[in-house]
């Protein structure tokens, strides 16, 4: 008899938690989803550039390069504003979709923007310096760039739910306190944001702190 109880007890621990996995992969569908746009533009990006006749390829390889001198160079202040701007203006192109009832669209192609840009960085220290382009990248360029990730897809999560609000009211399916929503937009905006800050912070220390050991 506690056999049978131990292990029905553990089947309705183990029913339970399943239930909770799908019920929460259920309610993020769309933060899943984003993410899967950001990896797909990673892989993206570091395959294009084994593509090397490609003349526009060529040309991106060329800012790359300038790119990475331009780092060397930069102090920790220069760091940061370089990589927060980034954040910044995907971040605000969310939080103006989200206000625009058909936003939806081009936020989706937010996050793919973001994962071709980090793909093509780090498969272009891949391609030239091999296992030193791969540890600068590992250790200079995807915490950063990972974290600013981060926040902007839950910056563009926000800025869909908003965008299906914003669609509801225009079609008049559903009424809500437009104040209220707006206000709460604005909040989540301005916290999410400060992931975005946090990560130009990372960057600009790790930039700093390490680019000195890494010579091409």
């Amino acid at each position: 008899m506690d056999l049978r109880r131990r292990n029905g007890r553990r089947e309705r621990i183990t029913g339970n938690a399943a239930q909770a996995t799908v019920a929460g992969i259920a309610a993020n569908w769309r933060l899943l989803l984003l993410w899967g746009l950001f990896s797909f533009g990673m892989v993206l990006g570091a395959s294009l550039i084994k593509n090397t006749d490609n003349t526009m390829v060529v040309r991106i390889l060329d800012l790359l390069e300038r790119y990475r001198i331009l780092r060397e160079s930069q102090s920790i202040l220069e760091c940061f504003g370089n990589a927060f701007l980034g954040s910044f203006l995907l971040s605000a192109v969310a939080y103006l979709c989200g206000l625009c009832a058909i936003g939806t669209p081009v936020i989706a192609a937010i996050p793919l923007i973001k994962g071709l840009g980090t793909g093509l960085l780090s498969g272009y220290f891949y391609a030239n310096f091999a296992l030193r382009g791969l540890g600068y990248s590992a250790l200079l360029i995807l915490p950063g760039a990972l974290l600013s990730a981060f926040g902007i897809l839950l910056c563009c999560n926000e800025s869909i739910r908003q965008s299906g609000t914003m669609y509801r009211m225009a079609a008049k399916r559903e009424t809500t306190d437009d104040d209220g929503d707006l206000r709460l937009y604005h909040i989540r905006f301005l916290i999410l944001l400060l992931l975005c800050v946090l990560a130009a912070v990372l960057d600009a220390v790790l930039n700093r702190a390490f680019v000195r050991f890494f010579v091409f």
